[in-house]
């Protein structure tokens, strides 16, 4: 029996040989009808060892990510991400300077009312506050005291 060894997706498998693959110029070898029984019982073994192997990758992953497997804590679904209410980004700039909500309104000449109504998502800074806001983001600890001009 003449079979060709072929390798795809990762695995090596033994095809019979056809006059096709004699066309096309690839090579094949002459093996016994045993030899090929006992290839395919080993890749069988092979197939039955990565199966086994998943199983062990699928149990490790459940351990670690024990929130994928637990009823009591699914998933959360894009449902209820849309229902969540994301952090205030003036909130999120605010806290990576270290800064309480007074003294970023200090720093910042922003009213502390204001500061408080956008972190509580009562209201939204406008456009230019939104741009300042990004200034004061990118520049961080850099931008000392400023204050905003009315335009």
């Amino acid at each position: 029996m003449k079979v060709r060894i072929d390798y795809s997706d990762g695995q090596y498998s033994m095809r019979p040989y056809t006059e096709e693959h004699a066309k096309l110029g690839w090579a094949g070898a002459e093996i016994s009808e045993q030899e090929w029984r006992l290839w395919n019982a080993f890749i069988e073994q092979d197939r039955a060892w990565q199966q086994y192997l998943c199983s062990l990758d699928n149990q490790q992953y459940e351990q670690d990510h024990p929130e994928r497997s637990d009823p009591d804590n699914p998933p959360l679904s894009q449902a209820d991400l849309r229902r969540m209410k994301p952090v205030p980004r003036v909130k999120t700039i605010r806290r990576a300077l270290s800064l309480t909500q007074e003294q970023f309104a200090e720093r910042f000449s922003i009213p502390l009312g204001t500061l408080r109504d956008w972190e509580q998502g009562r209201s939204e800074p406008d456009q230019p506050a939104r741009a300042y806001l990004e200034a004061i983001a990118r520049s961080q600890a850099s931008t000392t005291k400023c204050s905003i001009i009315p335009v």
